[in-house]
């Protein structure tokens, strides 16, 4: 039924296309020529066109020559990128032209689009980024879009923390974090509110970032993260069919190896026991036993079975993570007429990710098609349609239990194939902890699709020049379809190669999800632009939305399968549960406003202003009014800067201040919630309304006030471009959810407006763009931004301090930290501090001098923080003699404080060396505040090249995740191959143990918890600066004059490749992906063409 419904609608959208007739061709007669600049070069690839005839037109060859076929008295518009166009007359007795084209200021004339409408980069008071998409992209394949915006636009933070298809989008930041909520920028796509990811890379056209409230503003409440345009490529020119093809490889890009020697693992373990004075888990012979069987893997033990079998060393990461391959195909129609333009698209990304061993399906299927289709009806009118639909798949392994159990297991557990995964191989002394990882990977398959649909009407009239009026009706369901049911699923040992277990029929289950979202919304816009007298150009817009979301949701489960073949939920013999979630509804009315006025080009303003009103407030709160100003001043068409105009092609300052909203809170946050619940009523229990949550009718917009200054400047003639802008974000009544505790239970709170966050940003582009010939050109290009945040209001100061006596003696030490902090953002949010600044431990580092006697010196021992020597263990016992004490701890023992532990400083002098009054903050943050992208291209005849990097600094991570990156170690649980070849080791009893290790990297491993070596403390802090070579590609376009021979107009190859290189000095995963353990990013090669007709 999906599929007719698919084919109905390509249908439907290709009738348009076949429902008009050419007008009768006119007597023509052929213009030839050629194209060149003022020095006498060949401009290749200049485009050639009859005025107001759409779809007639050619290009210059490489030899700048071209013909065309004309009416007598056509005219023909002749450009050239970065060069001035011009117009020809076309007579019969000038058949034959020459035409000399002059170098244009490249920016001055670029449009941009901006909020509702386009406006020329020169003219432009706001601070936006313009991203030609298509060219910056081309031929590289793209599995997510989010992710392909990484290096590409200055103040904006794009890091991916997940290369797991259908999950692989990236977190975008413009200009830092400014809320306790969602920080993401509103998306746009063809003015629509749509997820960027579930765009075709190939359709898009171009993709604007507005950074400012002088760019944001007239998007009001949805605004305040910034706004991000992405416009779809649309019909032009002759038609043309357009066809790419690019296979994937795939391949982790990075991974942790754990320890994979059994008989070595078996050693640590037991190390990890005596160190804590425990009696060691695993026997010598056991040791002695695998040792001896992995030096004969192809022998056979007592059951015939082969030893790499039976005595097994998994290297887990080597088993989970695979090469894979993925393939992307998009097939495109496009051109346009007098009347009518039209662009269709079908694409299909096969993502097999790298987690595919065994049918364990981890990938995705994207099918996307697209119809961009608009016809002049009349001279006045003209009506078009956007229409995207997409069709994605998601796999069904259970990917988040592979992460889970990646470090629940050992290798002695044999990996094995479905049905029969194998267990520990030492049963009688492993624990059951040990996983099998496919095992938990495997329990369940089914289907999980999702449908999304994109559907957008538009009229625009023109009732006479300069106004036009224009309105769009969108309607966008998304369906998601999932069931997920058991399948056979069992265990074998393969040392005495037989059956453990198997799944049971009647303990099979199956559980089916659906759920539905629509969003629809309307809007009328009406423009007009005019210029008064030729100085005054003046621009007005005003707009009307409205909008409205719905969800629900519906599921059921069941269990007892009568056959592993029959997956129907009917099959399945008993129900378990049922649910369907209340249905949730929120809209937003909207009405705005926008004046421009330019005076003789140099001086520039724009007024916006945004009514907003929100169902998630209450009646009396719901509007929220958001205005913005701006001006420019083009400083290079002053007449006292004339001498300058031989270099300077272009100045301008920019100033701006603006306000924009945020209602990110739940759809009935302001109201009470009530729901069914165990009351008490005279005495007696029973069923009663219980309240679940107060309510707060005073609830209202979140508001981010926000104020730059920038800098447009251009030199010779525009070839080397650059940005300056300072930036100042201030968010105030920041929508906060607290938790309220009664005497009767907890009781969720409403949210309240209650926080402030600050943000001050510089940011700095520059672009160089120059062709010195013909057949070379380059660019380069870099954007560099810095970001500084700050909590201004929360809960109240942090307050740490002791309390005294009358005679000045110490009483107690006052310290509310937990009273005015929260947890978040990777660290905690308090008045004062940056946002997710890290609250720890600091590691004692002390003179490196040991106790000789007398007073001890409490700045003396180890210099690092960590007991390593004999003289480092005297001190610390010189200390405790003297009443300090360690964490609490004030024994000297292997189960206590022993060799190799860490010692934290005491930084509010109770005597008491890490203890929880002595954490303070770090000044530090997971979040980056430098942020660099760098891009080059250049073109050689018929070769290109281009590369892409990216990077973040001044960022730090604090790593101290068990069993990754600490020395705890567990019965079943996996080591580290890291801190298993360099931690500390030191027995006093026997100094000359070859496992001594004194200046080990990381402390002693410990069986259990003990003195605590895997708190959070600046032990396990680490820089997490890199730069990455995001993308690096190379192409080979066949030459023209060969091509059209096949009737071919562009046949190109290439060779991309993916996440080569990172510079890094932090050892966990990808400082990227951050501290948690998951889905890798994909290194990929990929091999493709493209070829259009």
């Amino acid at each position: 039924m999906r599929n007719n419904f698919l084919l109905i609608v390509l249908i439907m959208a290709l009738i348009p296309l076949t429902s008009y007739s050419q007008d009768n061709k006119k007597k023509q007669f052929t213009v030839a020529g050629v194209v060149i600049d003022k020095t006498g070069e060949p401009l290749p690839g200049t485009t050639i066109y009859v005025k107001n005839a759409p779809g007639v037109g050619t290009s210059a060859d490489m030899d700048g020559k071209f013909s065309i076929k004309v009416d007598a008295n056509q005219i023909l518009v002749i450009q050239a990128i970065g060069m001035k166009s011009i117009e020809k007359l076309v007579t019969k007795d000038e058949m034959t032209l020459k035409v000399t084209l002059e170098e244009d200021s490249q920016s001055l004339d670029e449009v941009v689009v901006v909020g509702y409408g386009v406006q020329k980069k020169v003219n432009l008071t706001g601070s936006v980024t313009s991203i030609n998409f298509a060219d910056q992209t081309e031929g590289r394949p793209i599995m997510s879009v989010s992710s392909a915006l990484s290096g590409l636009a200055a103040g904006m933070n794009v890091t991916q923390a997940s290369g797991q298809p259908g999950s692989d989008g990236a977190t975008i930041r413009v200009r830092g974090n400014g809320t306790f909520n969602t920080n993401s920028p509103l998306v746009l796509v063809d003015g629509i509110e749509w997820s960027m990811d579930n765009v075709n890379p190939n359709d898009i056209e171009s993709i604007s970032v507005l950074k400012d409230a002088a760019s944001t503003a007239i998007y009001g409440t949805r605004a305040a993260n910034g706004v991000i345009l992405i416009t779809t490529k649309s019909g032009k020119g002759k038609p043309q069919i357009s066809y790419s093809y690019s296979g994937v490889v795939q391949m982790p890009y990075n991974n942790l190896s754990f320890v994979s020697d059994y008989a070595r693992y078996m050693g640590l373990v037991n190390e990890a026991c005596d160190n804590v004075n425990t009696k060691g888990i695993f026997s010598q012979e056991s040791i002695d036993r695998w040792r001896a069987a992995s030096a004969d893997p192809n022998g056979l033990n007592e059951y015939g079975v082969p030893n790499y079998v039976a005595y097994p060393n998994t290297d887990w990461f080597d088993e989970v993570f695979d090469t894979g391959y993925s393939q992307e195909h998009n097939l495109s129609v496009s051109g346009s007429s007098e009347k009518v333009k039209y662009m269709l698209s079908l694409g299909y990304l096969d993502n097999q990710g790298v987690m595919n061993r065994w049918n364990l399906d981890s990938s995705t299927q994207k099918i996307n098609f697209r119809t961009n289709l608009e016809a002049k009806i009349v001279k006045w009118m003209t009506v078009g349609t956007r229409l995207y639909g997409q069709k994605q798949d998601y796999g069904m392994a259970n990917i988040s239990n592979g992460f889970k159990y990646l470090y629940q297991t050992t290798p002695g557990v044999y990996p094995g194939e479905p049905n029969y995964w194998g267990r520990a191989a030492l049963a009688s002394e492993e624990s059951s902890n040990a996983n099998n990882i496919f095992g938990q990977m495997a329990g369940a398959t089914g289907f999980n699709t999702v449908w999304r649909l994109n559907a957008s009407v538009y009229g625009i009239i023109t009732p006479y020049k300069g106004l036009n009026i224009e309105g769009t009706f969108n309607y966008s369901p998304t369906f998601t379809d999932k069931s997920s049911y058991s399948r056979q699923n069992g265990y074998w040992d393969y040392v005495t190669d037989q059956r453990v277990s198997e799944s049971a029929l009647e303990n099979a289950s199956i559980t089916n999800t659906s759920a539905r979202t629509w969003r629809q919304s309307a809007e009328i816009l009406v423009r007009y632009n005019t210029t008064i007298k030729k100085d005054h150009d003046l621009g007005a817009l005003l707009g009307y939305s409205a909008q409205e979301y719905y969800s629900k949701s519906f599921a059921v489960s069941r269990k007892g399968a009568t056959d592993w073949t029959l997956n129907e939920l009917s099959t399945y013999e008993t129900l378990v549960s049922s649910s369907s979630s209340a249905p949730a509804k929120w809209g937003l009315l909207s009405y705005f406003g926008r004046v421009n006025y330019g005076y003789k080009g140099r001086y520039l303003f724009e007024a916006n202003l945004r009514a907003d009103a929100s169902s998630r407030f209450g009646v009396n709160q719901r509007w929220g009014y958001f205005p913005s100003f701006s001006g420019g001043w083009r400083i290079s068409e002053e007449s006292f800067m004339q001498g300058a105009s031989d270099y300077l092609s272009n100045l301008k300052l920019r100033v701006s201040w603006g306000k924009t909203g945020n209602n990110s809170t739940g759809n009935y946050d302001w109201q009470a919630n009530y729901a069914t619940g165990n009351v008490v009523i005279d005495g007696e229990g029973t069923k009663g309304l219980v309240r679940k949550k107060l309510s707060n009718d005073k609830l209202h917009w979140e508001s981010t006030a926000t104020t730059d200054i920038g800098l447009d400047f251009g030199f010779f003639n525009n070839r080397l471009t650059g940005e300056i802008d300072y930036y100042n974000k201030y968010t105030s009544d920041i929508l906060y959810h607290p938790e309220l505790y009664l005497s009767m239970g907890v009781v969720g709170s409403a949210p309240e407006n209650l926080g402030e966050v600050r943000n001050r940003v510089v940011h700095f582009i520059l672009t160089w763009n120059h062709r010195p010939g013909k057949d070379f050109e380059h660019r380069v290009g870099m954007n560099f931004s810095f970001n500084a945040n700050k909590v201004m209001k929360f809960k109240g100061e942090l307050q740490k301090y002791w309390t005294y006596d009358a005679q000045g003696n110490k009483v107690s030490y006052v310290n509310n930290f937990s009273d005015v902090s929260e947890s978040g953002f990777g660290g905690y949010i308090c008045e004062g501090r940056q946002l997710g600044e890290t609250y720890m431990y600091k590691v004692y580092r002390g003179s490196g001098e040991g106790y000789t006697g007398g007073a001890v010196d409490i700045h003396a021992g180890p210099k690092d923080g960590m007991i390593r020597t004999k003289e480092d263990m005297v001190w610390v016992q010189a200390m405790i003699d003297s009443g300090y004490s360690f964490g609490g701890m004030k024994t000297v023992a292997k189960d206590q404080l022993w060799y190799g532990d860490i010692l934290y400083a005491d930084s509010n002098g109770d005597m008491n060396y890490g203890d929880t009054n002595d954490r303070d903050f770090s000044g530090h943050t997971s979040v980056p505040k430098f942020n660099l992208g760098f891009n080059c291209a250049f073109s050689y005849k018929n070769i290109d090249f281009s590369m892409l990097w990216s990077g973040a600094f001044g960022h730090y991570l604090n790593w101290n995740t068990d069993y990754y990156n600490s020395t705890l170690v567990s019965h079943g649980y996996g080591i580290i191959e890291h801190i298993a070849d360099n931690h500390y080791f030191f027995d006093p009893s026997n100094p000359d143990d070859p496992r001594t290790n004194q200046w080990g990297k990381y402390p002693r491993l410990t069986y259990g918890t003990t003195y605590n070596n895997r708190i959070q403390s600046d032990w396990n802090e680490y820089k997490a600066d890199y730069f990455k070579l995001k993308n690096i590609q190379i192409g080979y376009t066949l030459p023209q004059r060969i091509s059209s021979k096949f009737f071919v107009s562009k046949l190109r190859a290439f060779v991309s490749m993916d996440n080569i290189l990172t510079i890094t000095s932090y050892p966990g995963l990808d400082p990227e992906i951050g501290t948690e353990i998951g889905y890798p990013l994909m290194r990929q090669i990929s091999f493709g063409g493209q070829i259009t007709f």
